[in-house]
C-alpha cells in the first residue's frame, strides 16, 4: 500500500490471518459403486489427518491424493497423514468388501475358497450309499446335534471370518447275531458289507443253517463257513449240529526207554475235546499194572512209574446222544540201548566231533563246563594241554563215557633246513620237555631231558649230524609231538 504527499505522522497497522484452506475426503465403495464425501477446513500449513469413514468389513484397496496414487499400507491405517498443507486438496480412498477363506473337508475331499465379507455360503455333499452323517465340526467345535436338514448340504449365513468346515461319516451298522448248540455271538457290520461265518465245530457234524427263521438250501451246510453278502438289515443266523465222534482225539505219548529193574517210566494221554468225560484204563501185559484215571476238564491224564514191558489203554467215552465210544491201544516201554560216542579230534583247529548214539537227552562234561543237548553231533572246543571229557545221559543204566584229549602247545624247528645247528621253539609254559633226535633209520643222535628257558627257545648243535631228514619227539606236560627237519651238507 503506498502513502503520497505525507505531512504528518503517519501510524500504519497491518492485521493478517492464516489462509483457510480446503481439505475433500472422500471414501469410495467399490462394492457399492458410492461415495461418502466428508469436507475438511485447514489452516494453511497445518497437517492434517485425513480419517476415511470404513464400513465395517471393508479394505482399503488403494488412496489417490490430487489425483495421484499412494503406495497401499504407507502409513494408512485407519488414515492419511497429510503433512503441512498448502493447497486445496482431494483425499479418495477406494475401499472393498474383506475376503473370507473357507475351508472343507467332505468325506476325503479338502477344498479352499474366499468369500466377501457378510455373505452367506452353503456347503453341498452328496453322501454314499450305505453311509451316514456322524457330525458337523466348524472352527474344531462340533454342532450338537448335528441339524436334521444337512443330509445335502449346510449352509453358514453372515460370514464375517475364516470358516473350517469338516464333515465326518461312516457306514451304517448292523447287527447280525448267530446262535449255535453251545454259545450265542453278536456282530456289527456295516451297511451293505459281508459277513463270513465259521462254522466249523470240534467233534460235530453241522445239519442245516436258518436265516431269520428260514433254511439255507441244502449244500450249503456242507461248507465250512457261511456267507452273508451285500447285508442290508439285520440278521439272526442259527446253526444246528450232531454230534460226531473221532478217533483222532486222542493223543498218547510214552517213555520210550527206561532201564531194567527201575520204575520211571511214564504215559500221558490227552484228548482235543474236553466238553466230555472220558476213562482211562491202564493195564500190563507183560508186566503186573493196572490203573484208572478219569479225563475231565484238565485235557490229560498221567501214568506214572511204570516198568519196561506192553501195556494196553483202553479210553471210552459216552457222547451227548448216550452212545460210548471204546479205543484199545497196545504202549511198549523198551530198554535203552548202550550208550556210545565216536569222537574225532582236529588238532589244527582245536575242536573235537563228537557223533552220539543211544540216549535221548545227553550230558556232556567238558573241563568241568557241563551241558545238556538231544542232538547226535555236536563240535566242540578244545584247550591247549590237556582236555577232559565226560558223556551221560539221563538213564543212570547206561555207562559213562569218559575221554583225555591232549592238545599241545605250539613247536617249531628253524632253520629248515639247516648245517649248522637248529632252534627248538615251545610255546605254552613248561618248564622242562624229553627230547629225542633220531635219524630215517632209527638211530638215536639225542636223547635228554631239557630245561625250557625264559625265551622258549632251545639250540641243538647238528653239525656233526650226516646229511638226511631227522625227527624231533617232544614230550612235555602241555607241549608234545613230533616235527622234522633236513641236515644238509
Amino acid at each position: 500500500y503506498t502513502l503520497t504527499s505525507i505531512d504528518e505522522n503517519i501510524d500504519f497497522e497491518l492485521y493478517t490471518s492464516l489462509i483457510e484452506l480446503h481439505v475433500l475426503n472422500i471414501t469410495y465403495n467399490n462394492y457399492s459403486q458410492s461415495a461418502d464425501t466428508m469436507h475438511n477446513f485447514v489452516t494453511y500449513g497445518e497437517d492434517f489427518y485425513a480419517e476415511p469413514n470404513i464400513p465395517t468389513g471393508y479394505k482399503i484397496d488403494s488412496v489417490l491424493v490430487n489425483n495421484k496414487r499412494q503406495l497401499t499400507g504407507i502409513g494408512l491405517g485407519s488414515n492419511y497423514n497429510f503433512d503441512s498443507v498448502r493447497g486445496d486438496s482431494v483425499i479418495v480412498y477406494y475401499v472393498s468388501r474383506k475376503l473370507i477363506t473357507i475351508t472343507t473337508e467332505i468325506i476325503n475331499l479338502t477344498d479352499t475358497l474366499d468369500i466377501a465379507y457378510g455373505d452367506s455360503f452353503r456347503f453341498t455333499y452328496s453322501i454314499p450309499q450305505y453311509y451316514k452323517i456322524d457330525s458337523i465340526v466348524i472352527n474344531s467345535q462340533k454342532l450338537n446335534p448335528t441339524p436334521v436338514d444337512s443330509t445335502t448340504g449346510y449352509t453358514i449365513k453372515n460370514i464375517i471370518d475364516n470358516i473350517d468346515f469338516k464333515l465326518y461319516v461312516s457306514k451304517i451298522s448292523l447287527i447280525v447275531t448267530t446262535s449255535t448248540i453251545d454259545r450265542n455271538d453278536t456282530f456289527s457290520v456295516a451297511f451293505g458289507d459281508k459277513l463270513v461265518i465259521n462254522t466249523i465245530k470240534m467233534g460235530y457234524k453241522l445239519d442245516s443253517i436258518y436265516l431269520n427263521t428260514l433254511k439255507v438250501p441244502n449244500g450249503q451246510d456242507s461248507l465250512r463257513t457261511f456267507t452273508l453278502v451285500n447285508i442290508m438289515t439285520n440278521y439272526n443266523v442259527k446253526l444246528y449240529y450232531s454230534y460226531i465222534f473221532s478217533n483222532k482225539n486222542y493223543d498218547i505219548v510214552n517213555t520210550s526207554n527206561v532201564c531194567i529193574n527201575t520204575s520211571n517210566g511214564a504215559v500221558n494221554v490227552s484228548v482235543l475235546d474236553t466238553n466230555l468225560v472220558y476213562t482211562a484204563i491202564l493195564t500190563g501185559i507183560s508186566v503186573t499194572f493196572k490203573d484208572t484215571n478219569i479225563i475231565n476238564k484238565t485235557k490229560s491224564t498221567q501214568y506214572t512209574n511204570l516198568q519196561s514191558g506192553t501195556y494196553r489203554l483202553v479210553l471210552s467215552v459216552t457222547d451227548p446222544t448216550n452212545v460210548i465210544h471204546k479205543d484199545s491201544f497196545v504202549i511198549t516201554i523198551g530198554q535203552p540201548q548202550p550208550l556210545t560216542a565216536y569222537s574225532e579230534i582236529n588238532n589244527l583247529n582245536k575242536h573235537v566231533l563228537l557223533n552220539l548214539n543211544g540216549a535221548e537227552t545227553y550230558y556232556i562234561k567238558l573241563n568241568g563246563v557241563v551241558m545238556s543237548t538231544q542232538n547226535t553231533s555236536l563240535n566242540l572246543p578244545l584247550e591247549k594241554g590237556v582236555n577232559v571229557l565226560s558223556i551221560s545221559s539221563n538213564l543212570t543204566c547206561q555207562d559213562e563215557i569218559k575221554q583225555t584229549i591232549l592238545i599241545s602247545e605250539d613247536m617249531m624247528v628253524y632253520p629248515n633246513p639247516a648245517n649248522q645247528y637248529i632252534n627248538l621253539y615251545i610255546a605254552g609254559s613248561d618248564e622242562v620237555t624229553d627230547i629225542q633226535i633220531i635219524d630215517e633209520a632209527g638211530k638215536v643222535f639225542k636223547n635228554s631231558t631239557e630245561n625250557i628257558p625264559s625265551n622258549r627257545i632251545l639250540n641243538f648243535d647238528i653239525s656233526q649230524y650226516h646229511q638226511g631228514i631227522y625227527l624231533i619227539t617232544i614230550k612235555g606236560k602241555s607241549a608234545f609231538g613230533q616235527l622234522k627237519f633236513v641236515k644238509t651238507k
